[in-house]
């Protein structure tokens, strides 16, 4: 499959957390940062074109960022969520999966596995992940 432009939003508060997710995905061809978010509630707001993947990351259990994955889903059906976080909570990510995120990364260590599913989707294919 030819490999395209993939456009990737990244919404954290935490510009360590900005800075580590731009890292993992400089190496990766095809991968464009469209933009940058400080917060959930702003979020949707602040797309100026429709995004690929939005990668957030979940620093704590709160109604906003689940608000956030269901807004994103309602503005850009298409796009691929991605959340982070050290939350390991299986009804969390259960709740998470629910209001539309497509991949859930329970420890800081599967940055990792973000710039797998990155990769994968910038060469055309979906991966699976059963996490």
């Amino acid at each position: 499959m030819a490999n395209r432009s993939f456009s990737v939003v990244i919404s954290d508060n935490s510009a360590k957390i900005k800075h580590r997710l731009e890292r993992i995905t400089i190496n990766i061809p095809n991968i464009k940062i469209i933009g940058q978010v400080r917060n959930s509630a702003s979020s949707g707001k602040n797309m100026m074109e429709t995004p690929d993947v939005v990668i957030h990351e979940i620093k704590v259990l709160s109604e906003k960022n689940i608000e956030f994955i269901k807004k994103v889903k309602k503005l850009f059906p298409s796009t691929i969520v991605i959340i982070i976080t050290d939350i390991t909570d299986s009804l969390y990510k259960a709740t998470c999966y629910a209001s539309g995120a497509d991949y859930f990364f329970d420890k800081p260590e599967k940055y990792q596995l973000t710039a797998n599913v990155l990769s994968k989707l910038a060469n055309g294919y979906i991966p699976l992940y059963f996490n």
